[in-house]
């Protein structure tokens, strides 16, 4: 008995080495959030993954760069090969009426929303807001909201002044 209480009364009045070693690891390096487990640890050290938020279909590429076109032989009216002529010489407003031909079917054309899109694109690059703005209609209503929003940037930086909301509620 006497052993163990001396034993005791030993580890009582010595010095703890480990609480002064302990107390200057803690001033020299800053305190971290300790991991329950080496996983946790790791995972937290990795950046998270980005998240795609929208699908890009292939055929629209969302770059903002100029339209390709070619010219439609063989369709059409007398109105829409001369718009279809003046839009591929940068007539804005042209190209603008060449895409609503492609939307409506009208003026001897097919409906085609492919081609409306590219013309659309391509008075959008002639600096046509209305096409712009009809471009982030047009994205928007498929929930694509990263190209919808560029389109709407754009059609606001070409002076395109989007007409009021009727609910008032809304932002």
């Amino acid at each position: 008995m006497l052993l163990a209480a001396g034993a005791l009364q030993g580890c009582a009045s010595a010095p703890d080495d480990t609480a002064e070693r302990a107390g200057r690891q803690d001033r020299a390096a800053p305190t971290e959030p300790v991991a329950l487990s080496r996983s946790l640890a790791i995972d937290e050290a990795r950046p998270p993954e980005p998240i795609m938020l929208e699908r890009i279909p292939e055929d629209d590429p969302l770059p903002l760069k100029s339209t390709e076109l070619h010219p439609d032989l063989g369709i059409g009216d007398k109105a829409f090969r001369g718009d279809q002529v003046a839009g591929l010489n940068g007539d804005k407003d042209a190209a603008l009426r060449v895409a609503h031909m492609f939307r409506q079917g009208t003026h001897g054309v097919p409906r085609d929303e492919r081609k409306m899109v590219q013309w659309l694109r391509r008075a959008s690059d002639l600096h046509n807001g209305s096409a712009s703005y009809e471009l982030y209609q047009y994205y928007l209503g498929r929930g694509l909201d990263r190209a919808a929003v560029r389109f709407e940037k754009r059609a606001l930086e070409q002076g395109y002044v989007p007409p009021p909301r009727l609910d008032p509620r809304r932002g």
